[in-house]
């Protein structure tokens, strides 16, 4: 956006001189735009990769392009209110999009288009403080629809806008002078409405630091503010994934899949809690559901291979596994998988082979070196080639401590039995 940023600055500057200014520098703009253009290239291709860009919101280009309105309007009202801010938001848009509040946000948004054009003879600072605000907030207003609507980083850039017109303001109301007040009456009325906002903005900084504090505070604190937001409840049954409360979990991701049906995060991690709280054919249905929405998503897949194989059905796991290792042959982490999942099976030739794929693909990876001597220990009474390749392990991966510590002790009790 920094092509467009100065060109709103010099259209400010000098209005009917910026088309001269473009073309003195004009190999200049063609440099930035097409910087821009590769970037924004390689960042589409990312997002498209990671999930990040979805399907147009109301089903439409147009309804879409609608709803990007109301998050211009949005946007506007978080920059100014502090009020509520939260670590996800939801905006309430009604259905059909076609109604009343859609057009009166849309004539807003026009209405302020038209005074900032017009502000344009009169004062500059209006002007160059609304395009700036719009250019600079152009990406994130969904008219190529992103998974979050809205988000306090958003305005980040485009904040400068804000605080560079509260500082005219301030300083031209501070250089007011009347007959019917006192000479420093609008001073000092400037200066205790500054320190006014400033305590104000303090307070709220600090507030929200308190917030943040950690992920549980973050996103409780969001859930509470917004409880329909798929952001929040998903990221909130993320955190009880990780505190092993999979009852909450569930509760949370299930909201999370009910306001956003097409989320294939959440009902990836709905079917590894239900696997987890055995209810398998709930955690099957989501993991299911997931890969339909998201047919190449690997991650998914590994998971519903380690849900296949808690539920010894090991010939799908198998399936899995080697479906996804025919696509990435230098997988360490598959390779390790599949060992574990023959050693399970009692076919620990294969499983040694597999394990020694993974270790030659990650040879600074303690995993393979450990669960290579565990195999030889205990299922190929192997003492010594136990001891071999968890010294291997422990000459590998130092730094590993809690694990080498481990292969320590066992090498140790290994050798009394020599």
């Amino acid at each position: 956006m920094f092509p467009a940023a100065l060109l709103t600055y010099e259209i400010a500057l000098f209005q009917n001189k910026w088309i001269d200014f473009v073309k003195r520098h004009w190999i200049f703009f063609v440099i930035s735009i097409f910087i821009s253009a590769v970037f924004v290239s390689i960042l589409i291709k990312v997002m498209l990769e990671a999930g990040g860009i979805k399907a147009y919101r109301g089903g439409s280009f147009v309804n879409n392009l609608l709803i990007s309105f109301y998050a211009f309007i949005y946007n506007i009202k978080l920059l100014v209110s502090t009020i509520n801010y939260s670590a996800a938001y939801t905006i309430s848009v009604p259905d059909p999009i076609w109604n009343f509040r859609t057009f009166f946000f849309v004539g807003i948004t026009f209405l302020l288009f038209g005074l900032s054009l017009w502000s344009l003879k009169k004062t500059k600072v209006i002007f160059f403080s609304f395009f700036f605000f719009f250019v600079t907030l152009l990406p994130y207003l969904n008219i190529i629809p992103i998974s979050t609507l809205l988000a306090d980083r958003y305005v980040f850039v485009a904040s400068f806008s804000y605080c560079f017109l509260l500082g005219i303001v301030w300083n031209r109301f501070y250089s007011v002078r009347s007959k019917r007040f006192s000479e420093s009456f609008f001073k000092l009325l400037s200066i205790a409405i500054f320190i006014f906002v400033l305590i104000g903005y303090s307070f709220m900084t600090v507030h929200q630091n308190q917030i943040w504090e950690n992920s549980y505070t973050l996103w409780a604190d969001a859930v509470e503010k917004y409880p329909d937001s798929n952001t929040a409840n998903a990221l909130m049954g993320v955190v009880y994934m990780d505190l092993g409360m999979d009852e909450k979990s569930a509760e949370y991701l299930e909201r999370a899949v009910q306001s956003l049906p097409y989320d294939y995060q959440s009902r990836n991690n709905l079917g590894i809690v239900y696997g987890r709280l055995n209810q398998p054919e709930k955690a099957l249905k989501e993991f299911l559901t997931a890969l339909w929405l998201k047919p190449e998503h690997d991650t998914i897949k590994i998971n519903l291979s380690v849900f296949y194989q808690r539920q010894k059905d090991y010939r799908k796991c198998e399936d899995l596994l080697r479906n996804l290792l025919s696509r990435d042959p230098k997988n360490a982490n598959l390779y390790f998988r599949l060992g574990l999942l023959y050693k399970e099976m009692g076919r620990y030739d294969d499983a040694i082979s597999e394990l020694i794929k993974s270790m030659e693909l990650a040879p600074h990876v303690i995993n393979p070196y450990e669960e290579l001597g565990n195999v030889y220990l205990s299922r190929m009474n192997d003492i010594e080639k136990a001891m071999y390749y968890y010294s291997r392990g422990i000459e590998a991966a130092p730094k590993a401590k809690s694990e080498v510590e481990g292969l320590r002790w066992m090498i140790q009790d290994l050798e009394w039995l020599r």
